[in-house]
C-alpha cells in the first residue's frame, strides 16, 4: 500500500497544496479524445493532426500517434516544401521551417481567429479569418490586413498570390483577383435557407470543389466563375483531398466517405462503419496515392485505409460508448460497448475483443468474480433479456436457464458473490447454482442495482420513484426493509467496502454514508452537485462525481471533499486497488493512480465562542501509521503563536477521529487563526487555516418602539453580556437627543455574566404628539455603558378622519373615523352652516370608547343646494371641548375656496386659513393675496402650494409683523388647469398686537404729523431707538433704517408720494412703538 502514498519531500506541509489530479492517462482513444480538425502528411511516413488544442504526430505512416505538443488553439494547417503553418483563434500563428519537427509562434500584428492559412509559395502566405485576410509576401517578416466586407467567410483558397476563392454564410461564394484587394460574387444562393458553405478546395486554376449545407455539392473548372451543382453524395462534406484532377476523396458529416476517378462527376462511397452514424463525422483528409490514406474526426477518430478506402483500420480500438467497466484486479478488467466485449490483462494499456455473449445481439451488464468466471445479462437487438456464463475469460459464452429468458424487459444489472451466487433482473432474480437454475425471488420492488456479501445479506437500490430508496435484506431478498429514504431526492448509487460501511450517491448534494451496515445514516458535507457516482477505495479515501463532470476526493470518511479533475462524457467509475478507472461517451476510458495523503487534517468552524473563550474541533486521519502530537495551534496572525494539546492527540493507523480542544484566557473583540497539526514519521502535517473574533465584553442594544400611546410607550433593548455581570441597567428619555433626562428602571435590571436578556420599561406620563428620544443604559465593570439613541412618536389623544360627504337630492350624510387613544369621547355632534356654525347634529354613535375606534355620521337634511357650506366635529374629551378641523361642501361640485378662522399668533404675525375642496380637480400655485384696501398689493405662499380630491385642504399663509388696529383684505388665489381661479374677498382687522404700545406721549414724539418732506423722531424715555420701519397703506416694507442707538432721528419723505404710512419704532429693549403718519 506505500506505493499509493503521495511522497512527503518536507518537514511541514500543508493540506492547502492543490489537490488536482492531472495525471490522468488517456487509455482510449488514442492519442486524443479531441476532434481532428485536419491532416497533413509531409512524406510518406511522417504526418500530422491538429485538434482544438493538440498536434499529434506519426512517424511511421499511422502506425502509431502521438502527441507532439499542445497548442493554443488550433482551427487550420498546412505544409509548403519545409515551411508549414497552423493557425487558431485571436490571432495564434505557429510556424515551422523544418517540415514540423520544431514549431515557433509567431505575430502578425492582428488578433483575428483565423480558420484558414494558404501557403502559395515560400513567400507568399495569406489567412483568412470571417471578415478579413492578412497576408505576407515575405515569408512571415511582415503582415497586412485586408477587410472583406458584407460577408462572413468560412473558408479560403489561394490558387497563387493574386486568386483567391471565399465560401461564405447566405449562399455566397466570391473570388478575388488582386490579392484580396476587392472581391465580387460568382454564386449567390442567399435565397435559400439553409445556404451555409462549409468548405472550398481547388485542385488547380481552374478546377475546385466547395460544399454547403445539408448535403450540396458544387464544382468549378473556370478558376470559380461559374459553379455546377454535383450529385452522388448524400451527407454534407467537411474536407477534400484530390491526387489529380481525377482521383480525389471527401469526407463529411456522419462519417460519410467518398472517393471519384472522373473528376466529381460521380463519387463512390468508401465507409469506415456500417452507414452513417451520429457523433462520427470527419474533417480531416489526406491521401498519399489511391491506395494509401488517412482521415480523422470527431472524438478523436484516426483512420487509415492502404486498399483505397475499400477497408480501414481505426487506430483505437473502439469509438463507441462504454457502458460499464468491471475490474477483476489491478491487470484484469473488462468493458462492454454495446455487443462488443474487451478484456485487458495490463492495466488497460491494451484491450482485445472478445467473444460476444450474443453475436450481433446487445449487452447491458457483465459481472466477473474472478479472470475466468463471468457473467452477462445479454440478448438480440430486442434487449439484453438472457444470463450467459464463461469459464474462460470470455472465449465462450454459454446461454444459462436452458437458453430462457429472465425478464421480458432489458436485465437491469447483473451480480455474483462468487461463482455459484448471483442476482440479476429488474425485480429480482437469483441463482445457487452460477446460473443453472434461477428463482424469481421478489418482483415487487423496481430494483436498478443489488450489492451482495453472501447468499442472505444484501442492498438494493430501487429506480423510477420520485423518492429514491435503498433496501436491505438478510434472507436473500425474500424480504426487504427500507434502510434509506430520501424524499423527493433520487439515489444514483451506492456503494459498500463491507457489510457495514456503505454510501449512497443522489441529486441535489446527497451524499450519505453508513458504517453499521444500514441501521443509520450520516450526510456528508459535500459541494452542491446532482452524483451520479461514489466509490471508496476505504473506509477514509473516497471519490464522487457530478453530472457536470466534476469528480471529488475525500482522504477524510467524507468529512471534506477537494474538486481533483472535471471530465466530462462519464458514464462508469471504477477502482482497483491501485488504480481509478473512468469510462464514457466515444471510447473514453482514462486512468490514474489512486492518490492520498498519509495523514490529513481538517479543522471545522469554531463554536461556542465568546469573548475570552471558545471550542475549537477539527478531525485527523491516518492513512498509514500513527498520527501523533496532535495540536491546535492558534494565534492573532500566521505565526501562530499558541499551541495547545487536542483531545485525543494520537490516531491509529487507519483511523479517523474528531479531535477538539477548549481555549481561554483570550482577548475580547480580536481574531484567532487557528490549524491542526500532527506528526507522523517524524513529518508534521497542518490543516487548512481558519478564523474566528472574539465577541466584545458585552452588547448592548437599543431596538425601535413600535408600541406607543398617547401618554405612555414601551421601549425595550438587548444587553449580552460575553463576561461580568451588568448592573444598573435602565432607561433614559427625553425631548432632545442630548438631553435626556428622565429615566425609567429596565427589567430585569441585572445581566448576570455570560448570559442575555431583553430589557422592557413603560414609559408613563408622556404628552401626547409628542417626538421623545430614548437609549438603553447600564454599568459594567463601574463604567456606565450605553446602547443607541432612538426615538418615537406618542399618538394624538385622539384622531378624525373625515369621509366625503355623500349627497342625495337635499340631503347631506357626513361621516368620519374617530379614534380615541387615551379617554372616552362624548357628546360626539356635526357643527355646520353657511355662514358660521349655527346648526348642530348628533352622530351615531355619539360616543367612542377610550382605546377603540369607530365610523360615525350624521344626515342633514333640507339643505339649500345652492350654497356652500361648513362643517366640522365637535366632541368632549377629558372633560374639554374639542373640534376637527374644518371643512366645506357644496351641491354643483364646483371648486370651494373660502375663508378659515384666523389667528394672531404670540410672534407679532397673523395666519390665514383658506379651505379648499377640489372636488376632483388639481390646484397648483396656491396662495393668498392681502393689503390693507381691496386692491391687495401683496402675497404670500400657501401651504401646502396645491389640493386634489374630494375632501377639504386646509391652506395656511403668514403675515409677519402686521399692523395693529388695522383692516386687512384677503383672498385665495389658485391655478386650475392653466386658469387662475380667485375665492370671495375676506377682511380682518388686527388688535393691539402683543409687542406694541401706542402711548405716543410718553414715549416718542413724532412731528409735524402731519408733513410735506422732512419728520422728526424723539425719544421722551431713557432707551435709544434701535430701529425704525415705514409701511404704506397697502402693509409693504418702503423704508428701514436701523443699527442708530439714537435719542433723535430725522426721516426725509420727499421722494414718497402723498398719503397715510404707518411707521414703527424700536428700542433696544424690543420695546415698539407704532404711529401713523401722514405725508401731505
Amino acid at each position: 500500500m506505500k506505493k499509493n502514498l503521495l511522497i512527503l519531500f518536507c518537514v511541514t506541509l500543508f493540506a492547502t497544496i492543490l489537490h488536482s489530479q492531472a495525471n490522468w492517462e488517456l487509455l482510449n482513444p488514442k492519442p486524443s479524445a479531441n476532434t481532428g480538425k485536419g491532416i497533413e502528411f509531409v512524406s510518406a511516413n511522417i504526418g500530422y493532426i491538429i485538434t482544438s488544442n493538440e498536434l499529434l504526430e506519426t512517424t511511421d505512416a499511422g502506425n502509431n500517434w502521438s502527441r507532439k505538443q499542445y497548442i493554443t488553439s488550433g482551427n487550420d494547417m498546412s505544409f509548403y516544401n519545409l515551411t508549414g503553418y497552423i493557425v487558431g483563434n485571436n490571432g495564434y500563428v505557429l510556424k515551422s521551417t523544418d517540415n514540423g519537427t520544431s514549431w515557433s509562434q509567431i505575430s502578425t500584428g492582428f488578433n483575428s481567429s483565423f480558420n484558414t492559412v494558404n501557403i502559395i509559395d515560400d513567400n507568399n502566405v495569406v489567412l483568412s479569418s470571417s471578415n478579413s485576410i492578412v497576408k505576407t509576401s515575405d515569408g512571415g517578416n511582415n503582415w497586412v490586413s485586408i477587410s472583406i466586407p458584407s460577408v462572413s467567410v468560412n473558408k479560403t483558397f489561394f490558387t497563387n498570390a493574386l486568386v483567391g476563392h471565399a465560401v461564405c454564410n447566405n449562399g455566397i461564394i466570391i473570388k478575388t483577383i488582386d490579392g484580396g484587394e476587392n472581391w465580387y460574387v460568382t454564386r449567390n444562393d442567399s435565397n435559400i435557407l439553409p445556404s451555409d458553405y462549409f468548405t472550398v478546395y481547388f485542385v488547380n486554376d481552374n478546377i475546385g470543389f466547395a460544399s454547403r449545407e445539408h448535403d450540396e455539392l458544387y464544382k468549378t473548372t473556370n478558376g470559380g466563375e461559374t459553379w455546377v451543382e454535383l450529385t452522388g453524395t448524400s451527407e454534407a462534406i467537411y474536407g477534400f483531398h484530390f491526387l489529380d484532377a481525377n482521383n480525389g476523396f471527401a469526407t463529411g458529416n456522419y462519417g460519410a466517405t467518398y472517393k471519384t476517378n472522373d473528376g466529381g462527376v460521380t463519387w463512390s462511397p468508401i465507409l469506415f462503419q456500417n452507414g452513417y452514424v451520429d457523433g462520427t463525422s470527419m474533417y480531416g483528409i489526406y491521401f498519399q496515392d489511391t491506395s494509401i490514406g488517412y482521415a480523422t474526426g470527431e472524438h478523436g477518430r484516426i483512420i487509415k485505409t492502404i486498399d483505397g478506402g475499400n477497408t480501414w483500420d481505426q487506430y483505437s480500438f473502439t469509438y463507441k460508448d462504454v457502458q460499464q467497466i468491471e475490474i477483476v484486479n489491478d491487470n484484469v478488467m473488462y468493458i462492454i460497448t454495446g455487443g462488443a466485449i474487451y478484456k485487458s490483462t495490463d492495466a488497460g494499456n491494451t484491450f482485445v475483443s472478445i467473444a460476444a455473449p450474443e453475436p450481433n445481439g446487445y449487452t447491458a451488464k457483465i459481472s466477473f468474480v474472478n479472470e475466468n468466471v463471468g457473467y452477462a445479462a445479454s440478448g438480440d437487438t430486442y434487449g439484453a433479456r438472457k444470463i450467459f456464463k464463461t469459464v474462460d475469460g470470455g472465449l465462450t459464452w454459454n446461454v444459462t436457464n436452458n437458453g430462457n429468458s429472465l425478464s421480458s424487459n432489458n436485465l437491469k444489472y447483473v451480480h455474483f458473490v462468487n461463482a455459484n451466487v448471483g442476482f440479476t433482473g429488474g425485480g429480482l432474480t437469483k441463482t445457487l447454482d452460477g446460473g443453472n437454475t434461477w428463482e424469481y425471488v421478489n418482483t415487487s420492488i423496481n430494483i436498478g442495482e443489488v450489492k451482495f456479501f453472501n447468499d442472505q445479506l444484501g442492498f438494493a437500490r430501487r429506480v423510477g420513484n420520485a423518492n429514491g430508496t435503498l433496501y436491505k435484506t438478510t434472507d436473500g431478498g425474500t424480504t426487504w426493509y427500507i434502510s434509506i429514504q430520501l424524499s423527493g431526492i433520487d439515489i444514483n448509487a451506492f456503494h459498500f467496502l463491507d457489510e457495514d460501511n456503505g454510501y449512497i450517491a443522489g441529486d441535489e448534494g446527497a451524499l450519505y454514508k453508513t458504517s453499521d451496515g444500514g441501521a443509520t445514516w450520516q450526510e456528508l458535507d459535500a459541494p452542491y452537485e446532482h452524483y451520479v457516482f461514489v466509490k471508496f477505495h476505504n473506509i477514509n479515501v473516497g471519490y464522487a462525481r457530478g453530472n457536470s463532470g466534476r469528480i471529488y476526493r475525500t482522504e477524510n470518511g467524507g468529512i471534506s471533499w477537494q474538486l481533483i479533475s472535471t471530465i466530462t462524457g462519464i458514464s462508469d467509475l471504477e477502482l482497483s486497488d491501485q488504480n481509478i478507472y473512468l469510462t464514457g461517451s466515444n471510447g473514453k476510458i482514462y486512468k490514474s493512480n489512486i492518490q492520498y495523503y498519509p495523514m490529513f487534517f481538517y479543522v471545522y468552524p469554531a463554536e461556542n465562542v465568546l469573548g475570552n473563550s471558545v471550542t475549537l474541533t477539527g478531525n485527523a486521519t491516518s492513512n498509514a501509521t500513527t498520527i501523533s502530537d496532535i495540536v491546535f495551534q492558534y494565534g492573532e496572525d500566521y505565526s501562530f503563536g499558541n499551541s495547545i494539546a487536542a483531545l485525543p492527540d494520537t490516531v491509529g493507523a487507519g483511523e479517523s477521529l474528531n479531535v477538539s480542544v477548549d481555549l481561554s484566557n483570550l482577548q475580547p473583540n480580536t481574531t484567532y487563526y487557528y490549524r491542526l497539526v500532527g506528526t507522523q514519521n517524524s513529518l508534521s502535517v497542518s490543516s487548512q487555516i481558519l478564523s474566528f473574533t472574539t465577541l466584545s465584553e458585552y452588547e448592548i442594544t437599543t431596538n425601535f418602539s413600535f408600541t406607543n400611546f398617547s401618554h405612555m410607550a414601551e421601549v425595550s433593548g438587548d444587553i449580552v453580556s460575553n463576561g461580568n455581570d451588568i448592573t444598573n441597567v435602565e432607561f433614559q428619555y427625553g425631548l432632545s437627543s442630548d438631553n435626556l433626562d428622565s429615566t425609567m428602571s429596565g427589567t430585569p435590571s441585572t445581566v448576570l455574566g455570560n448570559t442575555s436578556e431583553n430589557i422592557t420599561a413603560t414609559l408613563t406620563n408622556l404628552e401626547p404628539e409628542t417626538q421623545y428620544y430614548y437609549r438603553i443604559k447600564a454599568t459594567h465593570e463601574g463604567e456606565d455603558i450605553f446602547g443607541n439613541i432612538y426615538s418615537f412618536y406618542t399618538r394624538p389623544d385622539y384622531n378624525i378622519n373625515f369621509y366625503s360627504p355623500t349627497i342625495n337630492g337635499t340631503d347631506v350624510t357626513l361621516s368620519a373615523y374617530l379614534t380615541s387613544y387615551n379617554l372616552d369621547i362624548t357628546d360626539i355632534e356635526f357643527e355646520y352652516g353657511t355662514i358660521d356654525y349655527e346648526n348642530n347634529i348628533s352622530t351615531s354613535p355619539s360616543q367612542i370608547d377610550a382605546n377603540s375606534s369607530s365610523n360615525i355620521d350624521a344626515t342633514l337634511t333640507g339643505l339649500d343646494t345652492d350654497l356652500n357650506y361648513y362643517y366640522r366635529l365637535k366632541a368632549v374629551h377629558n372633560g374639554e371641548t374639542i373640534y376637527s378641523e374644518e371643512n366645506v361642501f357644496n351641491f354643483s361640485g364646483d371648486i370651494i375656496m373660502v375663508c378659515g378662522t384666523i389667528d394672531e399668533t404670540q410672534t407679532n404675525s397673523i395666519e390665514l386659513r383658506g379651505l379648499i375642496n377640489c372636488y376632483g380637480s388639481f390646484l397648483t400655485n396656491i396662495q393668498f393675496e392681502y393689503g390693507l384696501t381691496e386692491s391687495f398689493g401683496s402675497s404670500i405662499a400657501g401651504t401646502p402650494s396645491f389640493a386634489y380630491g374630494n375632501n377639504t385642504t386646509l391652506i395656511r399663509g403668514l403675515i409677519n409683523n402686521p399692523l395693529p388696529n388695522e383692516t386687512y383684505y384677503y383672498r385665495l388665489v389658485a391655478t386650475d388647469n392653466g386658469n387662475v381661479i380667485y375665492s370671495d374677498t375676506y377682511q380682518y382687522t388686527t388688535g393691539a398686537l402683543s409687542q406694541t404700545e401706542f402711548n405716543l406721549d410718553n414715549s416718542i414724539s413724532v412731528y409735524p404729523n402731519p408733513t410735506t418732506n422732512l419728520v422728526y423722531i424723539k425719544s421722551n424715555v431713557a432707551e435709544t431707538i434701535k430701529s425704525i420701519e415705514l409701511y404704506n397703506a397697502l402693509g409693504q416694507l418702503i423704508y428701514l433704517l436701523g443699527g442708530e442707538n439714537k435719542s433723535d432721528l430725522k426721516i426725509d419723505l420727499s421722494s414718497f408720494e402723498k398719503g397715510i404710512y404707518f411707521l414703527k419704532v424700536s428700542f433696544e429693549s424690543s420695546k415698539q412703538i407704532t404711529s401713523k403718519l401722514i405725508l401731505k
